[in-house]
């Protein structure tokens, strides 16, 4: 089950030479979704503003399973899948009318920009809400489209 889920719909000029979204847009789709997941856990605008503290992606993985045309609706839901002292995973699945069209995981590293851009521990509000929104071992391993292991644990 997903932790938060976000919705779009695929415009006219996301469409590529063969008629359906292009990659790019999965990926726009993607760190949109991210951005909104990422205030519903607390890094929001104001606490960009506030504090220095935002979000850096570190690494993503993505699968593109099926195409999505013109107008398809879009549905992405979040799960954490991993939580440390500064960074966190996500796993994402796109679906469009019932099918997964894509899969993509994230590492976001928290930084602090102030004075200058560098890693620093999440707070602990922020790391207890991800904390707490974090699948199972046995979740984990039943998602589908697991690239490769991205985790902090040996």
């Amino acid at each position: 089950m997903s932790v938060f889920r976000y919705h779009a719909e695929v415009a006219p000029d996301w469409i590529d030479y063969n008629g359906h979204m292009r990659d790019a847009y999965y990926g726009l789709v993607f760190s949109m979704a991210s951005d909104a997941f990422l205030d519903s856990v607390g890094i929001t605008t104001a606490y960009r503003a506030e504090t220095g503290g935002t979000v850096y992606l570190l690494e993503c993985h993505t699968f593109y399973l099926a195409e999505v045309k013109v107008g398809a609706p879009l549905e992405v839901g979040a799960r954490v899948l991993d939580v440390d002292a500064k960074r966190f995973l996500v796993h994402m699945t796109m679906l469009s009318e019932g099918r997964v069209r894509a899969v993509n995981e994230r590492m976001e590293l928290h930084v602090n920009q102030r004075p200058a851009p560098r890693s620093a521990p999440l707070p602990d509000t922020i790391r207890g809400t991800l904390d707490a929104l974090r699948l199972d071992d046995a979740a984990i391993a039943e998602l589908p489209q697991r690239a490769r292991v991205m985790g902090f644990r040996p």
